[in-house]
Parts: C-alpha cells; structure tokens; sequence
C-alpha cells in the first residue's frame, strides 16, 4: 500500500473521521489508533465466526513492528530525514516480533485448532453469550490497545525530536540491554520447548505417574533458567518493552515528561474514540 497515498485518503476524509478530525490526519498515533480500532473489530468478528478467542494471540507478534515503522515512516515523510533512534527502536522490535512469530508458528499456533486452552475454559465456565460479552468488552479491545500503547514510545521520540542526532552512549545501553533480554527471552522458549517435546515423547510410553523429576509435575522447574524464576520469558519479554520505553528517555532527557506527553496523548485519543463510538459518553459529560 503507497503510504502517501493512505496519508491523501485521510486529508480527503478528515471531517468525516472523528479521531483525525480531532488530532490531524497528518498526527502517526491517530492513523495508528483507526488502524488499531479496525484490527480490533476484524479480531473480534473472526473469534465469533470461527469460535476462536486466540486471534489477537497471532498477532501479538507481528502488529508491534508494524506500528514501530509506522511511526518511524511517518517520522521520515514528515521531516524528510530518518531519525536514528527510530529506526533503531524499529529494527529492534523486528527482531524480537520475527523471534517470536517463529517459536509461536513451531508450537502450531498459526493452525485454527490451536486455541489457547483457557480461553475454552472460561467459555465453558460462562457460557457462550458472556464469552462474546467478554470479548466485545476485553479480549479483543483491550489486547489490541495494549500492542499499540506498547509501541507508543517511539511516537514520543517522532514528537520530541525536532532533527536528526547520533545515538547517544545511553541509546547503546539501551540497545545493549534490549538484546541482552532478547537473548535470555530466546534461550528460556528454547528450554521450554525442548522440555515440552521430550516430555510428549515420553508419554507416548509412559503414564503420566511414571514420569520423574521436572517431567512428573509437567513444567520446568529444577533446571536451566527456570530453575532461577518461574517465568523467565515473560520476565524478558516485559524488560524489553521497558527498554523501547527508555528511548523516549533517551529523546527529551526526562522521563516524567514522557510520562505527562503519553498520558496526554494517550487520554485524548482514548476520549475522541469514546466519544465518536458512544454517543452516550455525550450525555454523561454534560451531566
């Protein structure tokens, strides 16, 4: 898709898009928050067509990068230079998202019979008709609005930074720190794996009661990074994601200013979102 041409489309429409009315066309978190808006209903129709709540799961990966270089772009088309730190923070997320596209497609979670086990849990627990409540109201908007608010950051770097600079010594530490999480999120998904695999294999000839060790309580636990914390992955998952925060840091030097930047924005958008799908949210204000 020609982004030139998605930026024309906007301009032409602006009156009749409440977000863009409010923000700009021409503002990268307002494309961003119609593109996630329009994911959200997509992921939330197709696990009501096809009864299958895990559709933001095969996501999660991948919608990241795309909002890392849509802000980068956007940054670019808008000041005619690319900002270092930006597509720094961009090629990082990439990494991480293909990483771990890989290890979710070899665990078969890209097949349709690859449903997260509990969410089928919960279905059964609630029902059917509370399973679409919840996923009008949570699984679908709230997992879509935190991959974008996980990506937020390097729109606060797009705002503040006037010009292209260098990376700054702060900039490498932060790189330094986002593959060194990286790599202990790489090599925990390799021992899991690889522990999940053997112990398959071996209950194809055994009981479950014949099991030992790590393999008789069904999960790590003895050994490897497991044996140091019950969640190294997801411990590493969530420090890199406060590592792209840092670059924000990194750009205007303050981090409670990015804060107040963020919850700004981010208050605006939520607002003008609210108020253009529900025309209630009116009537409560002037209340």
């Amino acid at each position: 898709m020609n982004y030139e041409k998605v930026i024309k489309w906007l301009n032409d429409h602006e009156e009749q898009l409440p977000i863009t009315a409010t923000c700009g066309y021409n503002d990268a978190l307002a494309i961003a928050t119609l593109v996630s808006g329009a994911v959200t209903v997509i992921h939330y129709l197709s696990a009501e067509i096809f009864r299958d709540y895990s559709q933001v799961d095969r996501a999660w990966s991948i919608l990241p990068i795309l909002y890392a270089w849509h802000f980068t772009i956007h940054d670019y088309l808008t000041k005619e230079v690319f900002n270092p730190r930006l597509v720094v923070a961009s090629i990082l997320i990439s990494i991480w998202g293909s990483r771990l596209t890989f290890n979710f497609a070899r665990k078969g979670g890209y097949y349709r019979n690859s449903q997260d086990y509990r969410y089928l849990y919960i279905k059964e627990k609630i029902g059917g008709v509370l399973m679409a409540i919840l996923n009008l109201t949570a699984i679908a908007p709230f997992q879509n609005i935190l991959l974008l608010l996980i990506s937020s950051p390097l729109y606060v770097v797009s705002k503040v930074s006037n010009k292209s600079v260098a990376l700054s010594t702060f900039d490498w530490i932060i790189v330094s720190l986002h593959l060194g999480f990286l790599l202990i999120e790489a090599v925990a998904d390799e021992q899991q794996y690889a522990f999940q695999t053997a112990k398959h294999a071996l209950l194809e000839y055994l009981q479950s009661s014949q099991l030992k060790d790590d393999y008789k309580h069904g999960f790590l636990w003895h050994s490897g990074l497991f044996q140091y914390s019950r969640h190294p992955n997801f411990f590493a998952e969530m420090s890199m994601w406060w590592v792209i925060y840092l670059f924000s840091v990194s750009a205007i030097q303050e981090a409670t200013g990015v804060l107040h930047l963020v919850n700004t924005q981010i208050t605006r958008y939520i607002k003008s979102v609210s108020t253009s799908l529900f025309h209630g949210f009116l009537l409560m204000n002037s209340i």
